[in-house]
């Protein structure tokens, strides 16, 4: 596959691509690019943090993120009532139900191509569509005029792009098909005829009805645009990756994903290439959340770890290492046990790794070595040597600290893993590195992911760039801005296509990924520090007496400057876009995810997880508007499925978008650079083409 953003000469990469095409294709292809530039961008939808939240997602595509409401309402309102508009409405979501209950079936049998696109239009009429087609006729809508709806709502999802219906419907159906929807003066009476013939047959109607409802769901929405954190607090990440791997791509049969990276996205990855540091961490996560199951489905075997957990605490651990304790295979204390046992080779190995990283060269050493110098005065801190009976004695005379009984910290060298813990680390980072389905989810995550992306002259990353006070762009070993990013980018991907191929990782290779994860000038993170330890072992109101020991976490300037009108545009002008969105940071209503009106900058993680708040955040740009739309809970999604009905969300309208054309757009520019290449190539060929001698 070609990354475009690469190639320094576009126009060359494209002559190089065409230069075996005949002179009629290069024709052909010459004038759609012409169409295609002057047609409107597509809709998208934006969305962030699903933090492992599958059934939601599922919900959310089955009701069309939302789109299908209100793309309804702007194409129909001015005609219909609200009443009818949701008879449309459910026309398509039945029909987007349908398909999705395809996907899902390809999702739990654990293979994406166990669901074929191209049986869509094989399947049945869907359960209830007969009915809602009886219900526009009692509204007293004639057939005609539901048919005659129905391809306006198909031209208008599709952009009057014929093409577009060509590579989605059935060819058997193509001709008639092209002359129902070809909105042509001069074919007027041969369209009405075809019209009142399919209506004068119950069974045909319904047919033809059910085969526009399918073309009107499939192009809908042309591009999804996923803000990162498919792992964390849910229990389906690897449910979500599947989805992910199985409906988006498919050609004219599902919308395209952009997936940018989210800081726990990296966290698994780093994880996933061996880092060791990051192996208990992403774990220590999962226990601590008892979001457990999914690493089960994976293959993964704690057994060990749970057997070293009970050797060494006889007891259940006094601090705070669990926020939900519920596990279909462990007890409460079993859970304790294993979290803390994995908080202290989590301590360990952040300390010894990041001592390592700061000694070799490498671009962000200072950033590690600094980390290392937190992390080694953490670990002084936990107390080694306290017997179990005199923990309680311990804590009474130091109320710094909410545990003191750390049986495998030694005081002599506090980051030496125990015989122990090193054979069950062993075994964990051999797992991560050789489960075949983690590893294939982990490197497809690794592949499709971006730090950023401009779609549409929308800026799209997850977190933070690094910046001042006075909001200037930090420089972070050496870069700052569209360069760090462009730089990271590359370095994971070559990370993980080398560790995919089978080759040994270096040191500092591994490092960056724990560099990623919680560095304070990380792009991902932009804090202080990680307060993990802290929050653990310490108490909140004496430890907040010290910089090392306080729990707060405090924020790079960004996220103060990312509200501020002249950094937005500072930042915008970087990566030559207009607008900007982002994730990462969980908002309660919509108003808080404006940063600004003026520049159409926003946030979308309202928190679709149950640990953040159970709602949603989904921007929606259609080629006319653009919303902000708040979803209800898992279990009002839920309801909402049962009865056949659309959820309703909370919405904010935002900007008009009216006139903006493909040629205006980041597409449009790779469309130019095509036609250029085409036009060069024609220039070449077209004389001895003209001049042929027939044979």
């Amino acid at each position: 596959m070609h990354d475009l953003s690469q190639i320094a000469d576009h126009v060359a990469f494209y002559r190089k691509k065409h230069a075996e095409q005949s002179v009629p294709w290069l024709l052909n292809r010459k004038l759609l690019l012409h169409k295609q530039l002057e047609r409107p961008p597509r809709t998208l939808v934006v969305y962030s943090d699903l933090h492992g939240s599958y059934e939601k997602f599922l919900f959310w595509l089955k009701q069309g993120l939302g789109t299908i409401r209100l793309l309804v309402r702007e194409m129909l309102g001015r005609w219909y009532s609200d009443d009818v508009n949701s008879i449309y409405a459910k026309l398509i979501l039945l029909q987007s139900r349908a398909r999705l209950g395809l996907v899902e079936r390809a999702v739990e049998a654990g293979n994406p191509d166990a669901w074929e696109p191209g049986h869509l239009f094989e399947r049945p009429v869907p359960p209830h569509f007969r009915e809602a087609l009886v219900q526009l006729e009692k509204k007293g809508l004639r057939r005609t005029r539901v048919l005659d709806d129905l391809l306006m709502m198909l031209r208008e999802v599709t952009r009057h792009d014929e093409h577009r219906v060509f590579k989605a419907a059935p060819r058997e159906f193509h001709e008639n098909l092209m002359t129902l929807y070809v909105d042509a003066p001069q074919q007027e009476p041969i369209r009405r005829a075809l019209l009142r013939a399919i209506a004068a047959s119950d069974d045909i109607f319904v047919l033809v009805a059910d085969l526009l409802a399918r073309l009107i769901d499939l192009c809908f929405v042309d591009k999804h645009v996923n803000l990162g954190d498919t792992f964390d607090r849910g229990n389906d990440a690897d449910r979500l990756v599947m989805l992910y791997r199985t409906y988006f791509d498919r050609g004219a049969f599902s919308p395209f994903l952009h997936y940018i990276w989210g800081n726990h996205d990296l966290l698994w990855l780093g994880a996933s290439v061996g880092n060791p540091a990051l192996v208990a961490t992403a774990l220590r996560i999962s226990l601590r959340y008892s979001n457990f199951a999914f690493c089960r489905r994976y293959g993964f075997d704690l057994t060990a770890l749970r057997e070293l957990a009970l050797r060494s605490y006889p007891s259940r651990p006094r601090g705070s290492y669990a926020k939900r304790v519920h596990d279909e295979q462990w007890g409460e204390d079993d859970l304790l046990k294993m979290t803390k046992t994995l908080l202290v080779l989590e301590a360990k190995l952040a300390a010894s790794e990041t001592r390592a990283a700061a000694a070799e060269e490498g671009r962000f050493r200072a950033e590690l070595g600094a980390l290392a110098d937190h992390y080694e005065q953490l670990l002084g801190l936990i107390p080694a040597g306290v017997a179990p009976d005199a923990e309680a004695a311990f804590l009474a005379d130091h109320p710094l600290y909410t545990d003191a009984f750390f049986p495998t910290v030694d005081a002599s060298d506090r980051a030496r893993l125990t015989p122990d813990e090193q054979a069950v680390m062993d075994g964990l980072v051999h797992q991560f590195r050789t489960l075949k389905g983690f590893q294939a989810d982990l490197q497809w995550l690794a592949w499709k992911g971006e730090m950023y992306r401009v779609v549409d002259g929308t800026l799209y990353f997850h977190a933070a760039f690094p910046a001042a006070a006075d909001g200037t762009l930090a420089e972070v070993g050496g870069l700052h801005g569209k360069a760090l990013f462009d730089y990271l980018q590359r370095e994971i991907k070559r990370v993980a296509e080398k560790h995919a191929n089978g080759f040994e990782l270096t040191p500092p290779e591994r490092h960056l990924f724990f560099f990623l994860w919680c560095a304070p000038r990380s792009p991902l993170f932009c804090k202080s520090k990680m307060a993990t330890l802290e929050r653990a072992i310490l108490a909140k109101e004496p430890a907040a007496a010290a910089r090392l020991t306080t729990w707060k976490e405090d924020k790079d300037p960004f996220y103060r400057n990312i509200r501020d009108p002249a950094f937005i545009q500072r930042l915008l002008s970087e990566f030559h876009a207009a607008t900007l969105c982002i994730g990462h940071t969980p908002i309660k209503d919509l108003g808080e995810g404006i940063l600004s009106e003026e520049l159409a900058a926003f946030i979308v993680d309202g928190g679709a997880a149950e640990a953040y708040g159970d709602r949603g955040t989904l921007l929606i740009k259609t080629p006319e508007h653009a919303y902000l739309t708040l979803n209800p809970s898992l279990d009002q999604l839920r309801s909402a499925d049962d009865a056949d009905v659309l959820y309703e969300p909370v919405v904010q309208k935002l900007d008009a978008r009216a006139g903006i054309r493909l040629s205006e757009t980041e597409t449009g520019y790779f469309l130019q650079a095509e036609l250029t290449a085409i036009d060069g190539l024609l220039a070449d060929l077209l004389p001895g083409f003209m001049h042929r001698v027939e044979t």
